[in-house]
């Protein structure tokens, strides 16, 4: 799992919180994720504004439509309304065969 954050998220402290918010969404999801999948997730502007819970739903929406979770779950209509503008997910499998990026508004 790679995270990046460009300087346009803010000044160190807020690149670092946005890294911290996704990184703890992930280990949320974590279990209910196929093995043999890279993720990258691209920090966008808006998530050094979210809480971890905030954004981890709205990441099992997104890897549940990329495809990668073990078990599909239904989301609450909460996680749609945080959805634009808080990250980016890029997955691929990690055999080399790279797959379409998931991209969000």
């Amino acid at each position: 799992m790679g995270i990046t954050t460009s300087k346009k998220i803010g000044n160190a402290v807020e690149r670092n919180r946005s890294r911290r918010i996704i990184r703890a969404a992930f280990r949320e999801n974590l279990p209910s994720i196929k093995g043999g999948y890279d993720f990258v997730f691209v920090a966008r502007s808006r998530t050094k504004h979210l809480k971890s819970t905030d954004v981890s739903a709205i990441m099992a929406k997104h890897l549940a439509k990329a495809g990668v979770k073990k078990i599909r779950e239904i989301f609450s209509s909460d996680a749609s309304s945080f959805t634009k503008g808080t990250f980016r997910l890029i997955c691929r499998p990690c055999a080399g065969i790279i797959r379409p990026a998931l991209t969000m508004p």
